[in-house]
């Protein structure tokens, strides 16, 4: 959904083809959210895993809590899209730099994002495990050059 939502915002103020893999996404997470993981107030504190038979096409629930979830399903995902373009619109200076970024190079990296966006606000003294992963990574390359020499 972000990915879309920037193309949206930065390129084309158009909703492209190109959300289809988004939007399918989106749509599952938030379906097992909903009817699944009991997160909705509104469908309540009840699981409804999806059973994928072949020639099974019975729900396990009424019609009028299939049309709660779908409803739950839509405003949901209509909030995510709406929160998620305003962010974008907030940020487009950093968005545009990134994709700039991303037309040079295909992987972008933490050192690449800190240049752009800064430092993240809730910056910690202690080592997050990406910088124990680095160091590490580092100490065994250096170690594997030092048995070769």
């Amino acid at each position: 959904m972000p990915d879309e939502c920037s193309r949206f915002v930065v390129l084309l103020r158009k909703i492209s083809t190109g959300a289809q893999n988004d939007l399918e996404k989106v749509t599952k997470m938030t379906y097992a959210q909903v009817a699944v993981y009991g997160f909705s107030d509104k469908v309540g504190l009840l699981s409804f895993p999806r059973i994928d038979y072949a020639f099974e096409m019975t729900m396990p629930y009424s019609s009028t809590t299939g049309a709660i979830i779908d409803s739950e399903v839509r405003e949901w995902v209509g909030k995510a899209y709406d929160r998620t373009v305003q962010l974008i619109e907030e940020h487009k200076e950093h968005v545009a730099q990134i994709a700039e970024l991303l037309l040079e190079k295909d992987i972008l990296h933490q050192e690449d994002l800190v240049r752009v966006l800064g430092e993240g606000p809730f910056k910690s003294s202690e080592p997050t495990n990406y910088d124990r992963f680095k160091l590490e990574s580092i100490q065994g390359h250096i170690n594997r050059e030092q048995d070769c020499g």
